[in-house]
């Protein structure tokens, strides 16, 4: 991907276009002051924070499903009771965590 150089007055004046110009994917642009680059505008990525979370979520549906616990929507999106929190701050050497970064669901009656 080719890169231009754009002073931060030029950057300023031109800044919607740039931006598309990045959304394209087109160029990264880099902003200079005096001729020395102070920032660069790339195009916005989520580091594949979504393929993440649809990964996590098939698994804990796959997991429910196979502990048999049925739950509801309003059960899911519910926010983490205060009581819970310390388990996924705790890490790996807790019970509920494992050295690969995953967290065993557990039925229990």
């Amino acid at each position: 991907m080719p890169i231009k150089s754009y002073s931060l007055s030029e950057a300023k004046t031109k800044l919607s276009d740039l931006a598309a110009e990045v959304e394209r994917g087109s160029m990264t642009i880099v902003i200079t002051r005096s001729g020395k680059p102070v920032a660069k505008l790339v195009p916005y990525t989520d580091g594949g924070l979504a393929e993440r979370r649809a990964k996590v979520l098939a698994e804990l549906r796959q997991a429910a499903q196979e502990a048999g616990i049925q739950y509801s929507r309003e059960e899911l999106i519910a926010p983490i009771p205060e009581e819970y929190w310390g388990v996924f701050a705790e890490g790996p050497d807790d019970a509920s965590g494992s050295d690969d970064g995953t967290i065993k669901i557990q039925a229990t009656d």
